[in-house]
């Protein structure tokens, strides 16, 4: 029931915030990040703002911050996973979809044996769920930026 009604205000709150986000996230490059384990699961996260699809684990990158390291950061951050970002991989880079505040997403493939996932205690208002899941059986509700980034993990 509660999680129920903070999922409610994470979107009323995206909807009222949504013209700002435009202005804020034009053009800006935000890192985003598959994680593939040995049993071809990957990591995905549902954030509280939003639309509230799973998603790839991932966020800002920091002033003069390589997106290696912003992309183990943000994992580790939403996951509880710990990712040494010299295992961290460039996949490519894709405009957003999911979002009227567009911006560049910048896919990280990083590919490590499984480990427990969970809500990190600071963001634990931040996310709804995390999940490891099979690529053969996919969330259906799950973001655009999840497909793009399996695309690409697929021409590897």
């Amino acid at each position: 029931m509660v999680k129920k009604a903070y999922a409610r205000l994470g979107k009323v709150a995206h909807s009222a915030a949504s013209p700002l986000l435009w202005v804020y996230m034009k053009d800006r490059v935000r890192v985003r990040a598959l994680v593939v384990n040995e049993k071809d699961e990957i990591l995905l996260v549902r954030s509280w703002f939003g639309h509230q699809r799973w998603s790839l684990p991932g966020g800002g990158i920091r002033r003069a911050e390589q997106p290696a390291v912003a992309a183990a950061r943000e994992v580790f951050e939403e996951t509880g996973v710990n990712i040494d970002e010299r295992k961290c991989k460039p996949l490519g880079q894709f405009e957003n979809g999911d979002s009227n505040a567009p911006f560049i997403v910048n896919c990280q493939l990083i590919i490590i044996e499984k480990q427990p996932a969970h809500i990190a205690a600071r963001h634990r208002l931040e996310m709804l769920d995390v999940a490891w899941f099979s690529l053969k059986h996919l969330p259906a509700k799950r973001s655009k930026t999840v497909d793009r980034a399996l695309e690409l993990y697929s021409a590897v």
